[in-house]
């Protein structure tokens, strides 16, 4: 019980966490550059060196939750799996009850089709 509150704590503070990164992302677009050119949707642009150093204050604060957000959610996936393979034979134990639900958790190839892009080649346009 205590891993699954440890849990719960971890995704409330990812979530916060990108939730700033959003907030700082939506910021830095006001300020930054504009896209000069684009491949579908991704814009991109040349900056001078000037510039780059112009707007790290503003980009690294933003890389670093990036790349804490990254780290700490494969430590949460872990510790997920470890939850869910614990908690329903915890709990038959505990309850005494040989019917309380078993959890499962998605294997890494159902997880990628989860988070895999729609297949949209069959829409128009």
């Amino acid at each position: 019980m205590q891993d699954m509150m440890l849990l719960a704590i971890r995704h409330k503070s990812s979530v916060e966490t990108f939730k700033e990164y959003m907030k700082m992302r939506a910021d830095f677009r006001t300020i930054g550059p504009k896209p000069t050119g684009f491949n579908g949707q991704i814009g991109s642009t040349f900056l001078t060196q000037q510039e780059v150093e112009q707007y790290k204050p503003y980009t690294i604060p933003m890389n670093n939750l990036a790349l804490g957000l990254e780290v700490g959610l494969d430590k949460d996936m872990a510790l997920a799996r470890q939850v869910v393979a614990k908690f329903g034979p915890v709990c038959q134990r505990y309850f005494n009850d040989h019917k309380f639900v078993s959890l499962t958790f998605p294997s890494d190839a159902e997880l990628a089709d989860m988070i895999a892009p729609p297949d949209t080649s069959g829409l128009p346009g």
